[in-house]
């Protein structure tokens, strides 16, 4: 058996108004249109198709929306 793929994670966390974050977002999605974007200093290459997921949850007083891609 081969060794596994060392798991590699970068994260992009920051206090934003909702103006900043729609800006974001919409970066965000010109990019993956192009077929890449940059988190922190790692280049992302997405594919043509890949899962898209959103989840709300609300616990303990806070709420949390994220929303994932993932491909192989």
């Amino acid at each position: 058996m081969g060794e596994k793929e060392k798991e590699k994670k970068v994260e992009f966390k920051k206090t934003v108004n909702k103006a900043e974050a729609a800006d974001y977002l919409r970066k965000l999605a010109d990019a993956i249109e192009k077929g890449t974007f940059t988190v922190v200093d790692v280049n992302i290459e997405i594919p043509e198709d890949f899962e898209l997921e959103v989840e709300y949850k609300e616990k303990e007083g806070k709420k949390q929306i994220e929303v994932e891609f993932e491909w192989e």
